[in-house]
């Protein structure tokens, strides 16, 4: 599965050229159509373009979510479903966080949060940190941080 908005994004383009190559080499052009997804705009680009001359399967990436924030889309779903994770599990967890951040309720974690953030903000604590023990949470860690320094 190769995840470009426009198809030109290098890293992604030069490693799909290479997997593709090896696939290439590998199976038919009937079998790589089995073995080559793609997530992309649902209407242009050259990715797009390249799924539809093929007949690689295409999911679509959202016009309206950036990449970063993208997580709950085609784009983190897809692989999170075949690392063998329960998706519904997942998108339950998602949306019982989404009816939690918009009740009115002072005490929930993202209003505390930015309560606290705001107050150490106004007396000039500029430093955050994010710590946690379980290598499991790794790269969730590293989410954090490029939302935390991007948004």
């Amino acid at each position: 599965n190769v995840i470009s908005k426009s198809g030109t994004t290098t890293e992604s383009a030069i490693a799909f050229r290479f997997v593709r190559k090896y696939l290439e080499g590998r199976y038919t052009k009937e079998e790589l159509k089995e073995r080559i997804y793609t997530t992309t705009d649902k209407k242009s680009g050259a990715l797009k373009t390249l799924a539809d001359e093929e007949g690689y399967e295409s999911f679509v990436i959202p016009d309206d979510i950036g990449g970063r924030f993208s997580v709950l889309t085609a784009v983190g779903l897809l692989p999170i479903a075949v690392s063998g994770a329960d998706i519904d599990a997942l998108m339950e967890g998602a949306a019982a966080c989404r009816e939690n951040l918009f009740a009115d309720n002072l005490y929930n974690n993202a209003y505390t949060y930015a309560l606290l953030r705001n107050a150490f903000l106004k007396k000039g604590k500029f430093v955050e940190v994010l710590a946690s023990y379980d290598p499991s949470f790794r790269f969730m860690g590293e989410w954090f941080k490029q939302l935390f320094g991007e948004s």
